[in-house]
C-alpha cells in the first residue's frame, strides 16, 4: 500500500512539473505605459514592424506570419499592417537605436527607452505621418523585435517591444517582453516558421488585450 501510495505521489509530482514547464512557455509581457481612454478611442491603427539589421528573418517573412494570424480575428480597430519594409523606422542599426533598452545587468531600462523612441520618431516625423495621412491611420503600433531560434541548441528566444503612438507621435502604450522557449525541432525551416508564429502570437495577444481583435 505504502508503494502504492508512494508511486501515485511520484507520477502526480512528474505530471505537476510538466505543467510547470508548460506555463513557462506563456508570454512574459510586463506593460510600462498604457493610456487607457485614448487607446479605447483609436480606430484605424497601422502595424510597423522594427528588427535589427542583423536578423535572422527577413521583414516580409515576419508580416506574412503576422497577416495569416490577423487574418483568422475580428478587428475591433481597422489594423493597416505595413507588409513591406518602408522608410527608417522599420531597421535599426545598432543596439544604441534599438527600442528595448536593458542595462548591464539585463533589466529593462524604461526611461532610456523611452528616450530612444522619441529620439526616433522625431528624427522620422515627416516620414511617419506621411504614412498616416497616407493610409487614413490615427495612430501607429510599432513592433519592435529581436529574434533567433537554434536546431543545434534547440531553443527560441525573442525580446519584443510594442508602443503605440497618436497622430501627434505621442506615446500612448508602451509594453515589452524577453523569452527563451525550448523546442524540438532539428528542421531549420520549421524552426523559423516556430519563431515566426511565436513573434506573431505575442502581438496577437496584446492586440486582444487592448480588445482591438476579437475571436
Amino acid at each position: 500500500m505504502k508503494r502504492t501510495i508512494a508511486i501515485r505521489t511520484c507520477i502526480m509530482t512528474i505530471i505537476a512539473g510538466m505543467f510547470s514547464i508548460a506555463g513557462c512557455a506563456s508570454y512574459s509581457i510586463h506593460s510600462e505605459i498604457s493610456e487607457s481612454a485614448k487607446l479605447e478611442a483609436l480606430k484605424k491603427s497601422g502595424i510597423v514592424l522594427r528588427l535589427p539589421r542583423t536578423e535572422m528573418a527577413l521583414y516580409r517573412d515576419y508580416a506574412r506570419s503576422l497577416q495569416f494570424w490577423l487574418k483568422s480575428y475580428e478587428k475591433q480597430n481597422d489594423l493597416f499592417l505595413l507588409t513591406k519594409a518602408e522608410g527608417n523606422i522599420v531597421k535599426y542599426p545598432s543596439e544604441l537605436e534599438r527600442f528595448y533598452q536593458i542595462s548591464i545587468d539585463g533589466d529593462f531600462m524604461l526611461y532610456k527607452s523611452q528616450g530612444v523612441i522619441r529620439q526616433t520618431l522625431h528624427e522620422n516625423e515627416p516620414e511617419l505621418k506621411t504614412l498616416m495621412e497616407r493610409e487614413g491611420l490615427d495612430s501607429l503600433i510599432i513592433y519592435e523585435v529581436d529574434g533567433d531560434y537554434s536546431t543545434e541548441m534547440q531553443f527560441i528566444d525573442f525580446t519584443s517591444l510594442v508602443t503605440i503612438v497618436d497622430r501627434d507621435l505621442s506615446l500612448l502604450y508602451l509594453d515589452h517582453q524577453a523569452n527563451t522557449i525550448d523546442i524540438d525541432e532539428f528542421d531549420h525551416n520549421r524552426a523559423k516558421t516556430m519563431l515566426l508564429d511565436t513573434v506573431s502570437k505575442r502581438l496577437i495577444e496584446t492586440l486582444e488585450d487592448l480588445e482591438y481583435l476579437s475571436d
